[in-house]
């Protein structure tokens, strides 16, 4: 598949996740909602692997499914917690975080990293409100930036298995805790409650995670993870416009900055040299 098909598949459904993720755990426990948004992407995968006979069990996916069982219990909980418009862009500092471990040296990535610190910059002036909602996104983003290098450590023969696999070890993890802490009902409950949540979901969940596997082999890590400020100034734009969030110049504005920085550390890459 094309580089560039994948690209616009993982802008789309980091989109997608961020708008159904918050439908779907609106007054929901953030556990229960990773459980069955989660655990709905490994059903999917596998029955993926499975039906283009690329199912099997792999190691590789045992660690980081734990880093990741976090990154997405805190991510969930954000976006099940705030206004999407307000934390989604937060989402950003992931980029940062593997910018600063791995840096690019052409003058377009710098200048990239430039912006989208001056939309953080923004933000940061500018949010009065929701302070727990972006304290958990970023925690996701310190987690995120973990599991990714531990992702990238090992490259997998088949994307496909790697992904089922990965999801299905969170989907042990977050339901394990779910059930210990005695909210295995919520889960059935939340699936009656908000069926086509749970599977646009888990729909988005699963492709936005294959996608990522799929572009390993060809992208850097953090511009990678620079297509979700697009679809973080998507989501922005969708919660502001669409679910009547309280816009408010800045939070876009920042945003904006956030999704061009993203552009030229895109832009950067391809043009030094990268794809």
């Amino acid at each position: 598949m094309d580089v560039l098909i994948i690209v616009l598949v993982r802008v789309v459904a980091l989109s997608g996740e961020r708008i159904f993720l918050h439908f779907l755990g609106e007054d929901e426990s953030g556990l229960v909602t990773t459980t069955v948004a989660f655990g709905g992407a490994a059903v999917l995968l596998w029955a993926l692997a499975c039906a283009s006979d690329q199912a099997g069990l792999t190691l590789r996916a045992l660690l980081p499914s734990i880093v990741y069982a976090g990154a997405f219990a805190l991510y969930t909980a954000a976006l099940s917690a705030g206004a999407v418009s307000t934390v989604s862009p937060w989402s950003n500092l992931s980029v940062l975080f593997l910018f600063v471990i791995a840096p690019d040296y052409g003058w377009m990535a710098w200048l990239g990293l430039a912006v989208m610190g001056i939309g953080t910059g923004m933000l940061t002036t500018g949010t009065k409100t929701e302070v727990a909602p972006i304290w958990l996104m970023i925690g996701a983003d310190v987690l995120v930036v973990v599991a990714r290098v531990l992702d990238s450590g090992h490259p997998p023969q088949s994307a496909l298995m790697y992904a089922a696999n990965l999801y299905g070890w969170v989907t042990v993890w977050i339901a394990g805790l779910t059930l210990a802490l005695g909210q295995g009902r919520g889960v059935m409950r939340l699936l009656q409650r908000r069926p086509q949540w749970a599977l646009s979901a888990a729909l988005t969940n699963a492709a936005a995670y294959l996608s990522l596997i799929l572009l390993m082999p060809h992208l850097p890590l953090w511009v990678i993870e620079s297509l979700g400020s697009v679809a973080a100034l998507i989501a922005t734009l969708l919660g502001s416009f669409w679910l009547l969030e309280a816009p408010g110049w800045r939070k876009i504005m920042a945003s904006w900055l956030m999704s061009t920085g993203a552009v030229l550390l895109l832009l950067g890459h391809w043009t030094v040299g990268g794809g």
